[in-house]
């Protein structure tokens, strides 16, 4: 299941698209690659490296539920909001959430994903049912799409 939102809007400054992860949802030893922090594009498959963070994990694979999702989706809106970035457009599934997301002020790409990182573990803060974290890294899914209005710009 996927839900999403977007606006349109075309100010004259840089757009980014932010994928951030479940934790432990995309694992090293998937048939399509990983992605590592401080490594150029998509990984080989790696089940040895798999295993070793298998054994490192400190809690089980994160599935966001529905009402996550809702949060998720909230909590791009309000992050971007709070500060001043503009959000363009936002989606999520059961093991990630998209951003898309612009920013005029000196702030780099890893600086703004640091960000929306913190806004979403706090929005998922509020769900009391189920501890779920937000990790970062760049899946098909059956989805069902649902639009939701946004704020004016």
């Amino acid at each position: 299941m996927v839900l999403s939102w977007i606006t349109f809007y075309n100010p004259a400054m840089p757009v980014f698209h932010f994928t951030l992860h479940a934790y432990r949802s995309w694992h090293e030893d998937d048939p399509r690659g990983y992605v590592q922090r401080g490594e150029e594009g998509v990984q080989p498959p790696n089940p040895k490296l798999a295993a070793h963070r298998d054994q490192l994990a400190k809690q089980s694979e994160v599935r966001f539920t529905k009402e996550q999702m809702l949060l998720l989706l909230d909590g791009v809106r309000t992050t971007c909001e709070r500060k001043g970035w503009l959000a363009y457009a936002a989606a999520a599934t059961c093991t990630h959430v998209h951003a898309v997301i612009s920013w005029t002020e000196e702030r780099t790409a890893d600086q703004v994903q640091a960000g929306l990182k913190s806004g979403l573990g706090f929005c998922l803060s509020l769900d009391r049912g189920r501890r779920a974290t937000v990790g970062s890294a760049g899946a098909g899914h059956r989805c069902v799409c649902r639009i939701m209005p946004t704020f004016s710009t």
